[in-house]
């Protein structure tokens, strides 16, 4: 059973619940192109269910936009990993 992905961007952190797969991501983009303009200074996933590589091309895409590390907080345990995998540990901030 898939939970609805969503987000609420407060205070400049962006947070993020539900299913964070390739299709989730891509319908939150498209419904709201907006996102990649906000200054996020931090991803709060503590309300994550499930992700896959997509959601960690998200947090680095933000990054790129914010031109700095963002902070990242509570990332689901099915992405260290993919982190590992991708050697990415460098460039995300916890």
């Amino acid at each position: 059973m898939s939970e609805q992905t969503a987000y609420v961007v407060k205070d400049k952190t962006l947070t993020l619940t539900g299913d964070l797969t390739v299709h989730a991501i891509s319908k939150l983009f498209k419904n709201n192109p907006w996102i990649a303009e906000q200054k996020i200074e931090e991803i709060d996933c503590s309300l994550v269910t499930s992700a896959d590589s997509s959601c960690l091309a998200l947090i680095l895409f933000l990054q790129a936009k914010a031109g700095h590390k963002v902070k990242v907080t509570s990332l689901p345990e099915d992405m260290s990993g993919l982190i590992d995998l991708y050697e990415l540990k460098p460039f995300l901030s916890a």
